[in-house]
């Protein structure tokens, strides 16, 4: 007679400790889920970061491309670097007058600037490049690629001379063609040809 009594509590007891068992796996199975999809979403994330943008917005610095990727920047560069980050497109001009570098300036904010670079780490002009120096803060891009385009607005000067205003379009990249046209009168006459470009920063 005991024994009919405490056998179904002890049945009982047994399908309690088994649904608690039950309950707690699948509780480890929702966190355990919850867990690694939290890490394949982490993971997706740094992936993306470190790949960085396809395409490139209009208007902004490609990603370096041909030999000349790993040149070191222009000396002037640092000078901008102080606010904040700032990406360099570097423009080599081969002009039926002569060779010269052009490159454009693009801060993380504020105005785009653009210079002839000189000293130790700039690309030497040729012509009458060779004596100049420039630079100016209107620069207007657009564009993708072959379509890509540049008008640069602003002066060269040779050293101790008048400031000569100009106008330098660019078109296509990383390889293109470009025009210098003055707008008044002085050393720099008018002058085109092919350029080449890539970027850094």
């Amino acid at each position: 007679m005991t024994h009919a009594i405490r056998r179904p509590g002890f049945e009982g007891l047994l399908e309690a400790l088994i649904e608690r068992a039950r309950r707690r796996a699948r509780r480890r199975r929702r966190i355990y889920g919850g867990v690694g999809l939290s890490i394949a979403v982490i993971g997706a994330i740094v992936f993306a970061i470190l790949q960085g943008p396809t395409n490139p917005q209009s208007g902004a610095p490609a990603v370096p491309v041909g030999p000349q990727a790993q040149a070191a920047p222009s000396a002037q560069a640092p000078r901008f670097l102080a606010g904040g980050h700032v990406a360099h497109a570097f423009f080599r001009l081969y002009g039926r007058r002569g060779n010269v570098q052009v490159v454009i300036h693009f801060p993380d904010s504020g105005e785009r600037t653009w210079v002839l670079p000189r000293g130790q780490f700039s690309w030497q002009p040729t012509g009458p490049y060779a004596r100049m120096s420039g630079e100016g803060r209107h620069v207007e891009v657009g564009g993708h690629e072959t379509t890509w385009y540049a008008r640069l607005v602003g002066y060269v000067r040779t050293k101790g001379g008048p400031r000569q205003h100009v106008v330098i379009k660019l078109k296509g990249r990383p390889a293109g063609t470009f025009v210098i046209t003055p707008t008044q009168q002085g050393p720099l006459k008018r002058d085109s040809g092919r350029q080449d470009s890539w970027s850094m920063g």
